[in-house]
């Protein structure tokens, strides 16, 4: 399961002091814009053209589906972390039905920028993790409607699924430089 060829030591935080991270190439900045306006360095690809070319936006939120029913937080912490993308997401969230605690075969995972997103969406798009007991193929998109760290919060702190009640395992998860941050409180 991967595509790393070596890795590179970073500083993941004071809990753990050195973490290994797995080197992926970066290929996201080889794509030129299917205009031909630029090279790829912004979220610009054939959905996100503009009637007058590109649309230079910024976006960092992916929305990853057909993921096993069993997959869980840890599970997809670990897909990320082991294939390269550790400390590289700030947010992720797993939805899973309460009763039975399986997760809804899709995730949102909130990258740190544009070219980690990029190169985590083109990495895992088609993916099939060797732990999966099914045969599903990972299907990778620019989640929708919302797009960012502060839309994503935005978005879940005043949900009911932050509500005391649910247990954690069941809430999105901020992260800051790959360790786990609280989430912050309502507003209503």
């Amino acid at each position: 399961m991967g595509h790393a060829t070596g890795g590179i030591p970073i500083l993941c935080c004071s809990a753990i002091p050195l973490c290994w991270v797995p080197h992926v190439p970066c290929q996201a900045l080889l794509h030129p814009c299917p205009r031909a306006n630029h090279l790829v360095n912004t979220a610009c690809e054939g959905s996100a053209l503009g009637q007058n070319g590109c649309k230079d936006e910024v976006r960092t939120t992916l929305m990853l589906r057909n993921l096993p029913n069993t997959f869980t937080n840890p599970m997809l912490l670990e897909l990320f972390d082991n294939n390269g993308f550790s400390a590289l997401y700030n947010f992720i969230y797993l939805p899973c039905d309460f009763e039975t605690g399986r997760s809804l075969g899709y995730a949102f995972v909130n990258m740190v920028s544009t070219q980690d997103a990029m190169r985590a969406k083109e990495y895992f798009h088609g993916f099939l993790p060797s732990t999966s007991p099914s045969n599903k193929v990972c299907e990778v998109s620019w989640g929708e409607p919302v797009q960012g760290l502060e839309a994503n919060i935005e978005k879940f702190r005043n949900s009911p699924v932050m509500h005391q009640v649910v247990p954690d395992e069941f809430k999105p998860m901020l992260f800051n430089k790959g360790c786990p941050t609280p989430f912050p409180g309502p507003t209503k």
